[in-house]
Formats: C-alpha cells, structure tokens, sequence
C-alpha cells in the first residue's frame, strides 16, 4: 500500500488548493461588494422625472457621471477641481457650477471641503423650459458676491430633509433658477446647435433604464429605433461620451447594488443578483465592473445621496 501514499498526498494536496482557491474567491467577492458600493451611487434611482433633491455634506469627490435631471453643484468652504465634458473647472468656496441634462461631470475636493448640491427634475423644470426655450444660464457661475442669497438658499432647504411635497419642489425648482438668472442671465443653450440625431437618446436612456435585466444589446436597441448600430454608437459615443454597451453594464451594476441593500436579498449573492439584472455570465459582471472602476473620477466617492 506503500506507493499509493505519495499519490493519497497528491489529492490531498489538490484538495487543500481547492479549499484555499474557494476561500480565496469567497473573501474576493465580499470585497468586490464592498468596492462597488462604496465607490457608486444609484444614478438610475436619481433620476426619474419628479425627483427633487438638495444636500450639503463634507465632500473628498466624486466619480463621473450624469443624469437627465439639471444640477447646482456649490462649494460652501475649500476648493474643488470640478470636471464638466471636457472642461475643468477649479472652484474655491462661493462658487458654483450649473449642470445641464447629460452632461458628464465628476469633482475632485481637497481634505475637508463643504459642497451643496440640488437636483432638479425634468417635471419641475418645465416652467422655466416654456419661458426660456434654447436657453441656460452659464455653466461657471463664479460671482461669489452674486452667489450668496444662492448659497443661502441651499443652506435653507438642505435642512429641510427632503420632505417635499410636489408644489414646493415647483416653487423651489423656480426659485433656484430665479437666483442664477437674475444674476447672470441667460443665453443660447447649447445643445440646440447639436444636430437632429441628439434628440433620441433621452428615449434611448429611458428605454435602458426601463429594460437593462433583458438581453438589450447595440444590435436590438438599434433596431428598436431604426438606426444602423455603427450610426447608433457613434450617436452615443459623441455626445455622451461612453461606449453605449459599458453604459448598459453600469446601469446594470447600479440595479445590482439597489437589491443587493434590499432586506429580502440577504441571502443572496452578488452573482445571483447580477443574473438577475441581466449579466449574462460571471466574467461579464467582473469586466464590466472592473471598466466601471477604472473610469475618470471613480476612485473618489463619499456618499451615497
């Protein structure tokens, strides 16, 4: 019985390698869940039609990204790097930025700096769309004189909870709007000079967020609205400025962390949940996560509004 030992150790030994590997795996997607929900918000969530919202918190940055909804970004005390499409912006404490629907944008914040922020919903914004068609005020708005009743404002509200009932999020919306406008005005927006093509892709959002856990891929949402799908990614590419298919995976990866917080889904694991928001295998979760760890910005995340 002697010359079997050797190979009696050899399975033992495969065996403790698989325990480790097992273990090894276990602790990593455990990790993993921790990773992703520290460093992403739940835009998707954010960014429905009649959602309001106003903060002021300590901020060490936060990761690219954008939404339908206008939003007023404020520094209250410090300085931040603040990344809008293509441009950078350094704003110290009185100044604010004003976001339009689309539009990529990311911050970076020294140690200790106080930023606001209200979110305006598409609903809420419609009265000042009727008065002032193709028109926005600018994006830096860095008057820190004219910016004070603004800062105030923001203060105000930001203690009010978010207990808002839907009259109060028009009068508030108006209001924000009111106190940019009278101090800088308004001018030509910009996405009026984007050619014909632009104007689908709210539709084409709308349909992603309504149907990312079905098999949605650039041929199918090509199709959908009748575009070639080479026309359609570049379509996406320009003017949102991410691959359309990373755009899928990461709205995915938010429905992921929304039921992975869900009580009823304690028992459930990240893999079961990713399935379940339309990842087709385990390698795909992984890479799309990895890509969306990897974009400009996502290494910076302080709060999950």
């Amino acid at each position: 019985m002697f010359p079997f030992f050797p190979n009696i150790c050899f399975f033992c030994y495969l065996f403790l390698l698989f325990v480790d590997f097992f273990l090894f795996l276990r602790y990593y997607i455990c990790m993993l869940h921790d990773m992703i929900e520290s460093q992403f918000q739940i835009e998707t969530q954010r960014d429905q039609s009649d959602y309001f919202h106003v903060e002021k918190y300590v901020s060490n940055g936060y990761y690219a990204h954008f939404h339908r909804n206008v939003e007023i970004f404020c520094i209250f005390s410090g300085s931040a790097q603040v990344f809008i499409d293509d441009t950078e912006f350094e704003l110290s404490s009185g100044d604010a930025v004003f976001i339009r629907s689309w539009q990529i944008h990311s911050y970076k914040c020294e140690e200790g700096t106080e930023v606001g922020f209200a979110l305006l919903g598409s609903r809420y914004m419609k009265t000042f769309y009727e008065l002032f068609p193709d028109l926005f005020p600018p994006v830096f708005l860095n008057d820190k004189e004219k910016n004070k009743e603004l800062l105030d404002y923001m203060t105000f509200l930001s203690k009010k909870n978010n207990t808002f009932s839907p009259l109060e999020c028009y009068s508030y919306t108006n209001m924000f709007l009111h106190l940019i406008t009278s101090e800088y005005g308004v001018h030509v927006r910009p996405d009026s000079v984007k050619k014909k093509g632009f104007s689908v892709l709210p539709q084409i959002i709308q349909y992603i967020y309504d149907n990312y856990n079905q098999p949605i891929t650039l041929s199918s949402l090509a199709e959908h609205f009748h575009y070639a799908p080479l026309s359609l990614s570049r379509l996406f590419g320009r003017y949102i400025k991410i691959d359309i298919r990373n755009f899928i995976n990461n709205v995915r990866i938010q429905h992921v962390l929304a039921l992975k917080n869900l009580p009823e889904n304690n028992e459930k694991s990240i893999i079961e949940l990713a399935f379940q928001c339309g990842f087709n295998s385990v390698s795909s979760f992984y890479r799309a996560y990895h890509n969306m760890l990897s974009s400009p910005g996502a290494s910076t995340h302080d709060s999950i509004n």
